[in-house]
């Protein structure tokens, strides 16, 4: 079902997200290969199914592993009809990933994202805020900004691998979401670009040694994020979910401005890797940007 069914004006985050995001951030960021290893499709079935049947469905109390909560949460994007990162702002987002001026790319970019539907924006700003946050962790869940957005460009994106410009352009989609997740505070905070991430789209990307600017230092109280390190993954199958009743409500498509103020201490509502093949494991990898 469309975003738009399943979000209201005054509470942007679906539910089914907000709750598995909780649940992660609650037990399970320490978790080897979070987001990488694939839960059990029948329990990740079984979540949807309890979901559909009880809104206030309590994963912890149903003794849920972290594994088919987060492939569940996966797999609410995998069943939108249209993917949270829009087709017609797709192609712009790589036009300006070409730009070369380091801070040129990423304003172009961040403007970019102020243009989404606000559901989708609100909704993608949270989703990377908490991969922003699981990558804090990378030295206990190995899982660095570069390895999260290995498992969720597909789903974030889904662009269409008919056609051979997608196939060329796959690098450039993966190192866009993973420049989401490391300028985190610039694209949805307003604070500067990270200290230290410099480069162009031609430059390689560091894996490691260098941790990303930690955009969710004003919004969680956590330990300073550890360096990142480096993990190869393989990929995930798609699971395609059901859920509840859909909200209906009246839907507008305008240019969504972001409140430009700091975000809360605590937020209220945050969250089937295809690796192209010159990203297996048996293959080296790819020329990459320093973000």
């Amino acid at each position: 079902m469309p975003l738009s069914t399943v979000v209201t004006p005054d509470r942007q985050i679906p539910v089914f997200i907000e709750k598995c995001i909780r649940f992660i951030e609650t037990t399970g960021l320490s978790t080897e290969g979070i987001y990488r290893v694939s839960g059990n499709k029948a329990e990740i079935e079984s979540v949807q199914r309890q979901f559909e049947q009880d809104h206030n469905l309590d994963l912890v109390e149903k003794d849920f592993t972290i594994n088919t909560v987060a492939g569940a949460m996966k797999a609410f994007f995998s069943e939108l009809p249209d993917p949270l990162v829009p087709y017609s702002m797709q192609t712009e987002l790589v036009e300006a990933f070409k730009i070369n001026d380091r801070e040129q790319r990423f304003q172009t970019m961040k403007d970019i994202l102020r243009r989404f539907p606000r559901e989708n924006y609100e909704l993608f700003k949270y989703v990377i805020s908490h991969l922003n946050k699981v990558s804090q962790y990378s030295k206990l869940n190995l899982m660095t900004s570069e390895n999260l957005s290995i498992c969720f460009w597909p789903t974030l994106m889904r662009p269409d691998f008919t056609t051979m410009d997608a196939l060329t352009a796959t690098r450039t989609y993966q190192t866009i979401i993973e420049s989401f997740i490391h300028q985190c505070s610039f694209f949805f905070y307003n604070q500067p670009l990270a200290e230290g991430l410099t480069g162009s789209p031609n430059s390689t990307l560091s894996s490691g040694g260098t941790s990303a600017y930690s955009c969710m230092a004003s919004v969680y109280s956590s330990s300073p994020a550890p360096s990142p390190a480096p993990y190869v993954l393989p990929a995930t199958p798609p699971v395609i979910p059901h859920y509840g009743p859909p909200i209906h409500h009246h839907h507008h498509h305008h240019q969504y401005q972001s409140p430009s103020h700091s975000p809360p201490p605590t937020p209220q509502s945050p969250i089937p890797a295809l690796l192209p093949p010159s990203l297996h494991p048996h293959h080296p990898p790819a020329e990459q940007h320093t973000l």
